[in-house]
């Protein structure tokens, strides 16, 4: 129709909506009929393999406990050796450079705040510097 209007009967040779309706119900229907479905597994079944699965998993983790257990002092004598030096020299230099800086940074905050022009971003700097090696000191004793 080029007027875009529906037609009220269909052209000659066209089936009818209610046609193209029950068409389509019996393809369905027939389609239904020959279409089989699995019978589901009987509980006897699920159970057996949940049985199964609980005793995979079970097995399992005995298998992963054991790994655990022997290989658990090799990376614990693996672990110690190899960090004990770091960890102290780490802190130590970390407290050396951040210590000051954040000093600095509250110092600077402070001087905004009082519209100072750098007096107590320079103390922050010392008093955080001061704290550092203090830190450092600290910890070199305990060694």
């Amino acid at each position: 129709m080029p007027d875009g209007t529906i037609p009220e009967e269909p052209e000659e040779g066209q089936p009818t909506p209610e046609e193209k309706v029950q068409e389509l119900q019996k393809n369905v229907s027939a389609a239904a009929d020959r279409a089989s479905f699995a019978d589901p597994p009987e509980s006897d079944e699920i159970a057996k393999k949940l049985a199964e699965a609980k005793d995979k998993i079970e097995l399992a983790r005995k298998k992963n406990k054991a790994r655990i257990a022997r290989d658990r002092p090799a990376v614990a004598e693996s672990q110690e050796k190899d960090s004990a030096p770091t960890g102290p020299g780490m802190a130590m230099a970390f407290a050396l450079l951040f210590m000051p800086l954040s000093g600095m940074v509250l110092g600077w905050m402070v001087d905004q705040w009082l519209k100072t022009d750098t007096l107590f971003r320079n103390l922050g700097f010392v008093a955080g510097a001061a704290v550092a090696i203090l830190y450092v000191v600290r910890i070199t004793k305990q060694q």
